[in-house]
Protein backbone atom coordinates (compact mmCIF):
# COMPACT_ATOMS: atom_id res chain seq x y z
CA UNK A 1 0.00 0.00 0.00
CA UNK A 2 2.65 2.52 1.04
CA UNK A 3 4.13 2.11 -2.63
CA UNK A 4 1.24 3.11 -3.85
CA UNK A 5 2.08 5.37 -7.05
CA UNK A 6 0.03 9.22 -7.20
CA UNK A 7 1.12 12.39 -8.88
CA UNK A 8 2.57 15.69 -7.87
CA UNK A 9 1.03 18.75 -9.48
CA UNK A 10 2.28 22.36 -9.58
CA UNK A 11 -0.05 24.40 -11.52
CA UNK A 12 0.02 27.83 -11.84
CA UNK A 13 -3.85 29.85 -11.59
CA UNK A 14 -3.64 33.34 -13.22
CA UNK A 15 -7.64 34.02 -12.75
CA UNK A 16 -7.84 33.03 -9.05
CA UNK A 17 -8.39 35.06 -6.03
CA UNK A 18 -7.43 34.64 -2.22
CA UNK A 19 -11.18 34.16 -1.46
CA UNK A 20 -11.62 31.47 -4.07
CA UNK A 21 -8.52 29.73 -2.98
CA UNK A 22 -9.42 29.07 0.56
CA UNK A 23 -13.10 27.75 -0.74
CA UNK A 24 -11.35 25.57 -3.76
CA UNK A 25 -8.68 24.27 -1.25
CA UNK A 26 -11.31 22.76 0.84
CA UNK A 27 -13.23 21.49 -1.85
CA UNK A 28 -10.15 19.52 -3.29
CA UNK A 29 -9.20 18.61 0.05
CA UNK A 30 -12.51 16.59 0.32
CA UNK A 31 -12.20 14.79 -2.15
CA UNK A 32 -10.81 11.19 -1.57
CA UNK A 33 -8.47 10.73 -4.83
CA UNK A 34 -6.60 14.42 -3.10
CA UNK A 35 -4.48 13.27 -0.41
CA UNK A 36 -2.64 16.74 0.07
CA UNK A 37 -3.35 19.98 -1.53
CA UNK A 38 -2.38 23.48 -0.79
CA UNK A 39 -3.68 26.90 -2.77
CA UNK A 40 -2.74 30.03 -2.76
CA UNK A 41 -4.58 32.38 -3.90
CA UNK A 42 -2.24 35.07 -3.24
CA UNK A 43 0.83 33.63 -5.51
CA UNK A 44 -1.90 31.90 -7.68
CA UNK A 45 -0.50 28.44 -7.22
CA UNK A 46 -1.58 25.15 -6.15
CA UNK A 47 0.42 22.22 -5.13
CA UNK A 48 -1.42 19.06 -4.71
CA UNK A 49 -1.18 15.17 -4.70
CA UNK A 50 -3.86 12.87 -5.93
CA UNK A 51 -4.50 9.30 -7.16
CA UNK A 52 -4.99 9.44 -10.97
CA UNK A 53 -6.30 6.17 -10.42
CA UNK A 54 -9.40 8.15 -8.66
CA UNK A 55 -9.04 11.31 -11.08
CA UNK A 56 -7.75 11.70 -13.69
CA UNK A 57 -5.35 15.15 -14.36
CA UNK A 58 -7.46 15.89 -16.88
CA UNK A 59 -10.49 15.53 -14.54
CA UNK A 60 -8.51 17.71 -12.41
CA UNK A 61 -7.28 20.41 -14.81
CA UNK A 62 -11.52 20.38 -16.11
CA UNK A 63 -12.51 21.57 -12.80
CA UNK A 64 -10.04 23.90 -12.16
CA UNK A 65 -10.78 25.64 -16.17
CA UNK A 66 -12.38 28.83 -14.46
CA UNK A 67 -9.37 29.42 -13.00
CA UNK A 68 -6.92 28.70 -16.37
CA UNK A 69 -4.86 26.45 -15.07
CA UNK A 70 -0.81 25.74 -16.69
CA UNK A 71 0.71 22.46 -14.69
CA UNK A 72 4.07 24.05 -14.49
CA UNK A 73 5.56 20.75 -12.71
CA UNK A 74 4.67 17.21 -12.70
CA UNK A 75 5.75 14.51 -11.00
CA UNK A 76 5.35 10.59 -10.00
CA UNK A 77 5.62 10.36 -6.05
CA UNK A 78 4.92 6.81 -3.64
CA UNK A 79 2.37 7.37 -0.91
CA UNK A 80 5.38 6.22 1.26
CA UNK A 81 7.52 9.51 0.05
CA UNK A 82 4.23 11.74 1.13
CA UNK A 83 4.19 9.84 4.42
CA UNK A 84 7.71 10.26 4.92
CA UNK A 85 7.90 13.93 3.42
CA UNK A 86 5.17 14.76 5.97
CA UNK A 87 6.77 13.42 9.16
CA UNK A 88 7.49 16.85 11.56
CA UNK A 89 10.61 15.24 12.58
CA UNK A 90 12.02 14.55 9.04
CA UNK A 91 15.30 16.68 8.99
CA UNK A 92 15.65 18.59 6.18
Amino acid sequence: MKNKELVRLELKVPDITPEKGTELQHDLAENLAVYRVFVNGFTKRIKIIFDEKKMSKEELLGALEEYMPEVIKEERVTLSEVIESSMSWKAS
